[in-house]
């Protein structure tokens, strides 16, 4: 509340923003986490929300805009590029913010995907201490999702994979945590079909659909 309240002084919005309103925080447990008996953990959960959030979205928006802007200027000098950081960084700072930048680099991982400009590849990436984990095949979810799921991690592999090759390099962990969780899918490198955009009219109707939840227990009669 009290960052809240100096940014709406700062921007002269004292008077037109509600004051929020004092209420105690609480704390949810997140049992459904793997060990929770012997290692507990929970999330902080703070009901009074300002509207201060809004006026940090439009400045994130802007800042995003303006880097992404930035970031499709490949062709630039390392001139050029030093340039470009400084004023990217200029307005970090302008909002109080900071952030560092890496330029002229050749290979650069981004989600999960790493590129390498000087093959022209790409390739999946994780965290060295990543350990992919998927839920396993006789847990309790709907059939139709416990399918999905090893021709998700198949499709994605597929995807962010430039080739063959680069795709069995780096199936094996994947592989091995879908044997672990009781699939028996085996991986294998398909092209993604580039499907036309749909201009199918879609007409809303007023319906109310309800999905029980689902449990292998319960049957319908």
């Amino acid at each position: 509340m009290y960052e809240a309240n100096e940014i709406a002084n700062r921007l002269d919005l004292d008077d037109r923003v509600n004051t929020t309103a004092k209420r105690e925080a609480f704390i949810t447990l997140k049992d459904h986490k793997p060990n929770f008996a012997n290692n507990p953990t929970c999330r902080l959960i703070n009901p009074a929300k300002s509207e201060i959030g809004k006026i940090s979205k439009q400045i994130l928006d802007r800042i995003n805009t303006t880097i992404t802007n930035h970031l499709s200027l490949l062709d630039q000098t390392p001139e050029e590029t030093e340039r470009i950081n400084k004023e990217i960084c200029k307005i970090f700072a302008k909002n109080e913010l900071k952030i560092t930048i890496e330029a002229n680099k050749k290979v650069a991982s981004f989600l999960d995907v790493t590129f390498d400009l000087n093959t022209g590849k790409f390739k999946p990436y994780s965290q060295p201490t990543n350990t992919p984990l998927y839920v396993h095949n006789k847990s309790n979810h709907p059939p139709s999702i416990i399918k999905k799921i090893p021709e998700s991690v198949n499709r994605r592999l597929s995807e962010i994979s430039s080739d063959e090759e680069v795709f069995n390099e780096a199936a094996t962990p994947y592989q091995e945590a879908l044997r672990k969780s009781g699939y028996t899918y085996n991986l294998e490198f398909r092209l993604q079909k580039q499907t036309p955009p749909s201009h199918k009219r879609n007409r809303s109707r007023n319906i109310i659909c309800y999905n029980p939840p689902f449990s292998k227990t319960l049957r319908a009669t």
